[in-house]
């Protein structure tokens, strides 16, 4: 598994940990009872995606 494959799953699952996040947020029924973890979520997959989405602009620049 070559390192452009392992930052595209990374950049996958940092955007499904954000869309879970705020889908906890908005709907009624919450996945969770614990009211930070959402946002904790929504954060953390964030910043994850901007990682890996700068990380996979690097990867490709230098081909």
């Amino acid at each position: 598994m070559n390192k452009e494959f392992r930052v595209k799953i990374g950049l996958f699952s940092s955007l499904l940990l954000c869309l879970v996040g705020l889908y906890d947020l908005i709907a009624e029924e919450t996945v969770t009872s614990i009211k930070y973890f959402p946002i904790i979520l929504v954060i953390a997959g964030f910043i994850g995606a901007i990682g890996n989405y700068m990380e996979l602009k690097k990867i490709n620049k230098t081909r």
